[in-house]
């Protein structure tokens, strides 16, 4: 328990009087008169009905523009949402795609350029043998 007021819970009032304007109405319109053996459950549904259609005549159109906008900006922000989550998965796909295309190539290029050295070296050494004589020593007999 708090001791000082300042620390209390303070509650508001949640009425019809807590949020109307001066010069309305604070009271909500009497109902119908109530018929005759009438059910609380009746009542309970007959006084919501009221207080319904007591609140639905304070709606104006522009209430009916701003709900309206709300859900189409909605709408629209849920859209590009969407749209930037799909963008980005797709570029991360495609971003994977050529990262393990781009590794193959280099495996391809990297295993055809080996064989091609090792093609070319014993290609040279069979060279040498057949001359009989070392690299250096070849050049010097060409001429």
């Amino acid at each position: 328990m708090s001791k000082y007021t300042k620390d209390s819970t303070r509650f508001t009032a949640t009425g019809v009087w807590a949020h109307t304007k001066p010069g309305r109405a604070t009271t909500l319109p009497t109902a119908e008169p109530a018929p005759k053996n009438e059910t609380p459950a009746q009542k309970v549904k007959r006084l919501r009905e009221a207080a319904n259609r007591a609140k639905m005549a304070q709606v104006t159109r522009w209430d009916y523009a701003y709900l309206y906008g709300r859900m189409a900006a909605d709408a629209a922000h849920r859209l590009t949402v969407y749209g930037i989550i799909f963008a980005t998965g797709m570029g991360s796909i495609g971003f994977g795609r050529d990262l393990v295309l781009n590794l193959k190539t280099q495996l391809l290029i990297d295993s055809s350029q080996a064989a091609l050295v090792y093609s070319l070296y014993f290609q040279s050494e069979t060279w040498l043998y057949t001359t009989g004589g070392s690299a250096q020593s070849s050049s010097k007999t060409k001429r």
